[in-house]
């Protein structure tokens, strides 16, 4: 039986049109549920972890990439499960659509921010 190889670049970009059109639907599922924000958090992270756990054990990578954590891998961690236990919340206090239009302005936000520092560690003053 011949094996289908997909290009690299093609997969990246099925993979980002499909990560787009599930994560799109979070703030319908999550107005949608009558569950406290702390539950839904809850189940999220479980079903996460496990995701992530079962994928990496089926790899084989698992206690490699225990270890090769170091305390930078750490903060990111901990910075995005705080932002995914502040992404839930948000949802429920507010409207689906205020919450899109800031996560949409996220990545200009990270931009403008990183950008003095990029600058600092090329060697070159900002401004």
């Amino acid at each position: 039986m011949a094996s289908i190889t997909i290009p690299p670049r093609a997969a990246g970009i099925c993979l980002v049109a499909a990560s787009a059109a599930f994560f799109s639907t979070a703030g319908i599922f999550t107005r949608g549920t009558a569950a406290a924000a702390w539950v839904i958090i809850f189940w999220r992270g479980l079903a996460a972890a496990g995701f992530t756990l079962a994928w990496l054990s089926a790899r084989g990578g698992l206690a490699a990439e225990v270890r090769a954590l170091d305390r930078r891998g750490w903060l990111i961690a901990v910075m995005g499960a705080a932002g995914s236990a502040a992404f839930i919340p948000a949802f429920k206090l507010s409207s689906v659509a205020n919450v899109a239009l800031i996560y949409a302005a996220a990545p200009f936000a990270a931009a403008a921010l990183a950008w003095p520092g990029l600058r600092c560690a090329s060697g070159r003053l900002p401004g």
